[in-house]
């Protein structure tokens, strides 16, 4: 952004509001999807029971009758549209946890623009060991998120593998 003639904290300002925006209005439309859904909750609950009563009297109709088979109390509708509201409160959770990253970062962001100064004011010598030790700790940080992206791809792998 430099390139551009905007200052950096200015630019890493407007990224991370945008981003934060972003995140902010998919939240918003979420949460009004939950809310929607959770008002709904009983007239889903309901259609699902009418569908399964209709599908024990199909299946009676053609004779097989599965009353007793146990699978009826398998089938829960509310237990079905539960799940399905824990997963968008999840998925809500997860947006928030996204903010407060994205909040984090903008201030590392914040403070690594301003680090040469704060290194070029220290004492003569401690300046390079400083930067140094930076370097390091950012190597150090690369490789463990290189590992850790790696152990997660391969759990995700493992995962998805049938038994």
């Amino acid at each position: 952004m430099i390139d551009r003639n905007v200052p950096s904290l200015v630019a890493i300002g407007l990224v991370l509001l945008a981003a934060v925006t972003l995140v902010v209005l998919t939240s918003m439309m979420i949460g009004a999807s939950i809310s929607q859904f959770n008002e709904s909750l009983p007239e889903y609950q309901q259609r699902l029971s009418d569908m399964k009563d209709s599908l024990i009297q199909f299946l009676l109709v053609k004779g097989i009758d599965i009353r007793d088979a146990g699978v009826l109390h398998a089938i829960n509708p509310g237990v079905v549209l539960k799940y399905a509201n824990n997963t968008f409160l999840q998925i809500t959770d997860i947006l928030k946890n996204t903010l407060l990253i994205m909040l984090t970062v903008m201030f590392i962001l914040f403070d690594a623009v301003e680090m040469p100064k704060k290194t070029a004011a220290l004492p003569n010598g401690a300046h390079e060991k400083t930067v140094n030790l930076i370097i390091e700790i950012i190597q150090s940080t690369n490789n463990y998120m290189v590992l850790k992206a790696f152990v997660s791809l391969l759990t995700g792998v493992q995962a998805c593998t049938p038994l």
